[in-house]
């Protein structure tokens, strides 16, 4: 199911903007190339020869619409098919910041916005290209954006109990390192953060004493398997504890004081 947050952040809002520049260069096709067993369209003369598989011309989604205007039920084939059975890594950049955008607002139906994540991450032999050899502008804007969205889910009050989880989730398997995103959870900038650090902690407890985390996005790939056991080291890490005790001191609101204490006394470590 996907995860329902229909407002966001200024900062956010903002970071999406960014992505919309920096893969503004790609334009879109009337058509691509796909598998005819995934997609439909006019066969492609001469595919499926030598035992080859049939491909099809598949009308790219939107004609002249902006990408702006594009909506989830056009859009999730391509968020988790492209380019693994249709289309190229040209095709995928260019529908990428609408697909980001309505990942992390009203979401889609399918895929799964750790499944959205994880395309970023795919090789060359599924016709891509891990999005950290993408070019600078590219990359800067896309890290600015997972940044963003981890701040906005942070600070933010959910009906989906595991929006939190499922963020940092998405972000570990594609980024390298979550050391920012860690750090910047104890910093406490919002009380919603601890709000959200003891909802994390209850939903994973018993997968902790495993090594493990809950979610089953997390996979035994790099980068995720090496950030999934740096998220079970950060929650078990004295210093974790200490950065707690030292916000629960400080905090802002009765809400903010129970999740602190609640997280020292009966969840970490």
């Amino acid at each position: 199911m996907s995860r329902k947050t229909e407002v966001v952040g200024t900062d956010l809002a903002s970071a999406v903007d960014g992505l919309y520049c920096a893969f503004a260069s790609y334009s879109r096709p009337q058509w691509f190339e796909g598998c005819s067993c995934c997609w439909g369209g006019d066969l492609i003369d001469g595919s499926g020869e030598q035992g080859g598989r049939e491909s099809v011309r598949v009308t790219a989604p939107g004609e002249s619409r902006p990408l702006r205007e594009l909506g989830a039920d056009e859009l999730s084939a391509i968020a988790f098919e492209v380019p693994l059975t249709a289309g190229t890594l040209d095709v995928q950049k260019h529908y990428l910041p609408r697909i980001l955008e309505i990942a992390v607002t009203q979401g889609f139906d399918w895929p799964d916005l750790e499944v959205v994540f994880y395309r970023l991450n795919e090789g060359a032999d599924l016709g891509s290209e891990p999005w950290i050899r993408w070019p600078d502008g590219e990359r800067d804007a896309l890290q600015a954006f997972f940044r963003a969205l981890w701040a906005d889910r942070l600070a933010t009050v959910h009906d989906d109990r595991y929006a939190v989880d499922s963020a940092l989730c998405a972000i570990g398997v594609v980024e390298p390192d979550l050391d920012w995103y860690l750090a910047e959870w104890l910093r406490f900038e919002h009380p919603r953060a601890a709000e959200n650090l003891l909802q994390f902690l209850q939903l994973n407890a018993n997968d902790m004493t495993r090594g493990r985390l809950r979610n089953a996005f997390w996979d035994d790939k790099a980068p995720a398997d090496e950030n999934l056991a740096k998220v079970v080291a950060w929650a078990k890490a004295d210093s974790t504890r200490e950065a707690v005790a030292a916000a629960a001191e400080r905090a802002r609101t009765p809400e903010e004081t129970y999740a602190l204490e609640e997280c020292y006394l009966r969840w970490l470590g």
